[in-house]
C-alpha cells in the first residue's frame, strides 16, 4: 500500500507543468496540455512523413509521396530503403509480430512482408482508414480517419466495436498505437494536430477502450522536437524494458521529418475530474420553456495549485451540437480541492421536444479536454398551435436501431435506470466498470429479441458490496454494436 501511494505522489509530483498558465506562460498552456510522465528516448530525421513501425530490431518509416520503406536501426542510421508492388505511400502502419500492415486512406488495409519486400493480401475494411494498430488480444485491428468514430475491425475487415466521436471527442487524428502494457489498460494512443494561432501541435492521447473516453493524459511532443513540427504521422507501441511500462514512438512531420520515441511508466489518471448534475433534479423543461439551472463540481488530484478552463456543449435530440452553449470560463483550484459553480440558461419554448445532452469539458480549451462529463434532460415538446394534428410517433414498431441511452437520474443514489433497444434479437451483455477498466457487476447477459429494455443497477457490486462514490462505466454489447456512458453515484 505505501509502495502504490509512493508512486502516486511522485507521478502527481512530475506533473506541475500541466495546465500552468501564468501570464508568463499563457502562450504555451494554450498551445498545448502540458505534462512530464514521458520521456524522450530517442529522435532522428527520417526520409519518410508517412506510418511510422518498430519490430523490435529496426525502425520503418514510410513515404507518403513515393510509397517508399526505409529502414533504421536504434541509432538512426539508414539501412536500406525499398517499394513494394502495388503498394501506394503508407499513411500508418502496424506490426502483428510476423507481418507489416498499412492504410492509405482507403478502404484497403495491405499485409506486406518487409523481408521478401512483398504484397501478401489485401483487406477490405468496412471504413476508409488512414490509421491503423493491431490488437493481439482479440486479433484484430484499430482503425480510423481524421475524424469521426473508431473501429475495431477483424482480419476479414469485419467491424467488431465501435468508439464514439463523442465519446473521444478527438480531431485532426493521424495515428493509432495500442497500449496494452500500462495499468489500467489496454489504451489506444492517437497522434493528433491542434491548430492554434502561434502554429500546429502534435497531441499523444490515449483512450481508455472500456470507456472510450480520453485517459487524463495530452501530451505535447511538438517542443520536443524543435518546436517546428507542422503535422503528426503514424506511431507504434511496444512494450518497455521496466514492468508496466510501454514505449510509444512515431514520426513528426515539419522542416525535418522526424521519427521518436518516448518512454512511458506509471498509472493514467484523471488529474483534473469533472461533473455536472442539475441544481434542482429532476430537469425537465415545460412545454413554454424554462431555465437549465446545473452545478459544475471540479476535483482537483494535484499537489500543486492549477489553472484550467471549463465549457459546455449541448446535443439537441436530432442530434445537433451547440458547440459553446457555455463559454469557456477559467478557473483556479488548489491542491485536493473540489470547487462547485451554478450554472442557469434559458430555454424557449420553440425549442423542440425530446432529450438534450449536456457536455461539461475540462482542460485547455479548445483542446482535447482532461475530463468530459454528461447530464442529460428532456424538454416537452412545443404547444400546438390551434387546429394542429398531433404526429404519433408511438405507431408499435420494433426499433429502427440499436442504441443505448444515458442513465437516469445522474447523478444518482441509490439506483438509477438504464435503457437500451435493440432492432434485431442479439447476443447482448450490459455490465458496469469502475473507472481501471475493472468489472463490477453485470445487469444484463445472453439474448434477447428485438424490443426496449430497462434495466436498474442498485450501485453495488456483483457480490452485494455497496460501491463507493464516484465515476463509473457502463457498456453495452449487442451483436456488433457496443457503446459505453459515464455515470455519477453520489452518496
Amino acid at each position: 500500500m505505501m509502495a502504490r501511494y509512493a508512486a502516486f505522489v511522485l507521478y502527481l509530483f512530475l506533473l506541475p507543468g500541466l495546465f500552468l498558465m501564468a501570464n508568463e506562460s499563457r502562450e504555451k498552456a494554450e498551445g498545448a496540455i502540458e505534462s512530464s510522465p514521458l520521456s524522450l528516448l530517442n529522435s532522428f530525421s527520417v526520409d519518410g512523413a508517412g506510418g511510422a513501425e518498430y519490430d523490435g530490431e529496426f525502425y520503418y518509416a514510410s513515404d507518403l509521396t513515393s510509397g517508399s520503406i526505409s529502414v533504421y536501426d536504434a541509432s538512426g542510421t539508414i539501412q536500406e530503403s525499398f517499394s513494394i508492388p502495388s503498394v501506394p505511400g503508407l499513411t500508418d502502419l502496424a506490426y502483428d509480430g510476423s507481418n507489416m500492415y498499412g492504410v492509405d486512406g482507403s478502404n484497403t488495409i495491405y499485409e506486406m512482408d518487409f523481408t521478401a519486400k512483398s504484397l501478401i493480401a489485401t483487406i477490405t475494411a468496412e471504413v476508409a482508414t488512414s490509421m491503423i494498430a493491431y490488437d493481439a488480444a482479440s486479433n484484430a485491428f484499430w482503425l480510423g480517419a481524421a475524424e469521426g468514430d473508431l473501429f475495431q475491425a477483424d482480419r476479414a475487415g469485419g467491424l467488431l466495436n465501435t468508439i464514439s466521436a463523442d465519446d473521444h471527442t478527438l480531431s485532426a487524428m493521424k495515428g493509432a498505437a495500442l497500449d496494452s502494457w500500462s495499468p489500467g489498460g489496454p489504451f489506444l494512443w492517437i497522434y493528433t494536430d491542434v491548430n492554434r494561432p502561434t502554429g500546429n501541435n502534435q497531441i499523444l492521447v490515449p483512450i481508455n477502450l472500456a470507456s472510450g473516453t480520453p485517459s487524463g493524459l495530452a501530451y505535447n511532443t511538438d517542443p520536443d522536437l524543435g518546436g517546428e513540427q507542422t503535422a503528426g504521422g503514424g506511431i507504434f507501441a511496444v512494450a518497455g524494458d521496466i514492468a508496466n511500462s510501454v514505449i510509444i514512438g512515431g514520426i513528426s512531420a515539419g522542416p525535418e521529418n522526424i521519427l521518436f520515441s518516448y518512454e512511458y511508466l506509471g498509472q493514467f489518471i484523471n488529474p483534473l475530474q469533472a461533473s455536472i448534475f442539475p441544481t434542482a433534479p429532476p430537469l425537465l423543461i415545460p412545454a413554454e420553456g424554462g431555465r437549465v439551472e446545473v452545478t459544475w463540481q471540479f476535483t482537483s488530484n494535484f499537489l500543486q495549485p492549477q489553472s484550467f478552463d471549463a465549457w459546455g456543449d449541448l446535443q439537441r435530440p436530432n442530434g445537433s451540437i451547440i458547440r459553446g452553449y457555455n463559454r469557456a470560463r477559467s478557473y483556479n483550484i488548489n491542491p485536493g480541492a473540489t470547487i462547485q459553480r451554478f450554472l442557469r440558461r434559458n430555454m424557449p419554448g420553440r425549442y423542440a421536444g425530446g432529450e438534450y445532452i449536456y457536455y461539461l469539458h475540462i482542460g485547455s480549451y479548445p483542446l482535447v479536454p482532461i475530463d468530459t462529463d454528461t447530464l442529460r434532460f428532456f424538454k416537452e415538446p412545443p404547444a400546438i398551435a390551434p387546429g394542429a394534428t398531433p404526429v404519433n410517433i408511438n405507431d408499435g414498431n420494433l426499433p429502427e436501431v440499436t442504441s443505448l441511452a444515458k442513465n437516469y437520474p445522474n447523478p444518482f443514489n441509490p439506483s438509477t435506470r438504464i435503457d437500451f433497444q435493440l432492432q434485431t434479437g442479439e447476443m447482448i451483455n450490459l455490465s458496469i466498470y469502475n473507472t481501471l477498466g475493472q468489472k463490477i457487476a453485470t445487469l444484463a447477459e445472453g439474448y434477447r429479441e428485438a424490443g426496449a429494455y430497462s434495466e436498474i443497477w442498485n450501485g453495488r457490486h456483483a457480490n452485494g458490496q455497496p460501491a463507493p462514490s464516484g465515476i463509473y462505466i457502463y457498456r453495452l454489447t449487442a451483436g456488433n454494436y457496443t457503446q459505453s456512458f459515464k455515470m455519477f453515484l453520489m452518496k
